[in-house]
């Protein structure tokens, strides 16, 4: 069994964390191993940049405080001012890239998260492998032990495998933002990518049960390093910002380091300026922005439920029925309407769902327990209720499961809904090609100003247990 708890907020703390805050610097630093920034470059216009600062350099006290600057090591590559919202940019033209040899502190099976702004200087199919970073090994080595970030074909590459992505719209006229994640189990599937805010949809996947075992070398930017220690796949874009962080970020912390960027080069994306109701870890779940399908055989996992929000500030239109709408132990009645939320009220909505990668009947358990800062209004758990609720309370950037997915009367599923109305302990239990979904609607956070403001912001516990047998 795992566990991870995260400290709670209090006070006037609470403020910066849920009101709606268009930042212009960074706020996020903890595990930040590479901060690149075109804006940091001080060369003139059209020059060569010899050297790209890291901006956690030593004595910084941003991030790791060490200096990984990226050096020259092929070719040219120029800055160009005034490119993006008037700030500048760094100009790969196929031919120039940098190279940080030594320890950047991302090692063995290892979390991490990317964030990249870029645009491509040709169209992605002339460009298709386009490796704006590359870290682990890089010399000569075996595959996975490094990893590329790809924005040709976006995804992960690992010299003997990849998992690939379906939105590519880093394009000739458009920047944009895309963020790479891994985390547990660490194969070669276990990275979840997105673009502008927007869950990519694997493609193709090499390799895929791999996993990654990252040898601590450095990195390169703007070109790959082969098998051989050869260079290849030499990137042809424009770079204004790269991030890379040595663990999985909170939700909140995803949403502010994504808004961050959003607003300072005046982007369009889909990241929500104040995730509502709670904090967390994603090193034992599965949890993004709102990802393109949530159907049968998409995100699965043996270990993890995978949780996103779906809507903020939702006024409803009309009542809601739920299949739970008050404090209790319940494992039958998922498929009964319980009672309703109210027309008018103001909600936001999460969606859970447990889909096993294993189809072979083994039955497997996840168990989570989730502490909100506003009540929990209502919950739901049948098949017909959340298919009539998929249009008004899910996200408008996913496709939904229309078939099997809610919990079932069977006095396996457990949902217990606390006393205090803001903590649920859920065990779901999966077998078989089936999964377990259901729906959760919580009072929306107050616009600022409100006494309520100064709740606790929530604590996340999330535990599970793999591949347990049922008999």
């Amino acid at each position: 069994m795992f566990k991870f708890v995260m400290q709670a907020l209090f006070g006037a703390m609470i403020l910066s964390a849920v009101m709606p805050v268009r930042a212009s610097t960074l706020e996020v630093d903890s595990g930040l191993n590479l901060w690149l920034r075109a804006d940091n470059v001080t060369v003139l216009s059209g020059n060569t940049v010899d050297s790209w600062q890291d901006l956690t350099a030593t004595g910084s006290g941003i991030g790791d405080d060490t200096s990984q600057d990226a050096s020259l090591s092929d070719g040219g590559p120029s800055r160009n001012t005034g490119v993006l919202n008037g700030r500048p940019v760094v100009n790969f033209g196929g031919q120039g890239a940098y190279e940080f040899t030594g320890s950047l502190g991302l090692s063995g099976a290892q979390d991490f998260t990317s964030f990249v702004v870029a645009r491509h200087n040709n169209t992605p199919a002339s460009n298709a492998t386009a490796r704006v970073l590359q870290f682990g090994a890089i010399t000569a080595h075996n595959g996975g032990e490094s990893v590329g970030i790809d924005i040709g074909t976006p995804g992960f590459r690992y010299n003997n495998g990849n998992r690939l992505f379906d939105n590519d719209d880093f394009s000739t006229t458009k920047f944009g933002v895309g963020s790479w994640v891994m985390s547990s189990p660490h194969t070669y599937v276990s990275g979840e990518f997105a673009l502008d805010g927007v869950a990519g949809t694997q493609t193709s996947a090499t390799n895929g049960s791999n996993t990654i075992n990252l040898q601590d070398q450095g990195y390169t930017l703007g070109k790959g390093i082969a098998l051989d220690g050869s260079n290849n796949n030499l990137i042809n874009a424009q770079v204004a910002e790269v991030l890379l962080f040595d663990r999985v970020l909170t939700q909140r912390e995803y949403e502010q380091v994504g808004f961050y960027l959003v607003h300072r080069y005046d982007l369009d994306a889909q990241f929500t300026q104040a995730p509502s109701v709670f904090e967390h870890s994603l090193s034992n779940i599965n949890l993004g922005p709102a990802p393109a399908s949530v159907d049968t055989d998409v995100h699965e996992s043996n270990v993890d439920a995978f949780l996103f929000l779906e809507q903020e500030n939702l006024e409803l239109t009309s009542d809601i029925d739920v299949n739970i709408v008050s404090a209790g132990s319940y494992t039958n009645g998922f498929q009964s309407v319980a009672g309703q939320v109210a027309a008018g009220t103001h909600v936001d909505t999460y969606y859970l769902s447990f889909d096993p990668v294993d189809d072979s009947g083994t039955a497997y358990t996840v168990d989570v327990s989730l502490e909100f800062s506003t009540e929990v209004l209502g919950i739901i758990t049948g098949n017909g209720d959340l298919i009539a609720t998929h249009g008004s309370l899910g996200s408008g950037l996913t496709t939904y499961n229309t078939d099997n997915l809610g919990l079932d009367d069977n006095n396996v599923d457990e949902v217990i809904w606390n006393p205090d109305n803001r903590t649920l302990d859920i065990t779901l239990r999966v077998a078989g090609s089936n999964l377990d979904q259901i729906r959760i609607l919580v009072a929306t956070i107050p616009e600022p100003g409100s006494a309520s403001l100064l709740a606790v912001l929530g604590t996340l516990l999330m535990r599970r247990r793999n591949g347990s047998t049922v008999r």
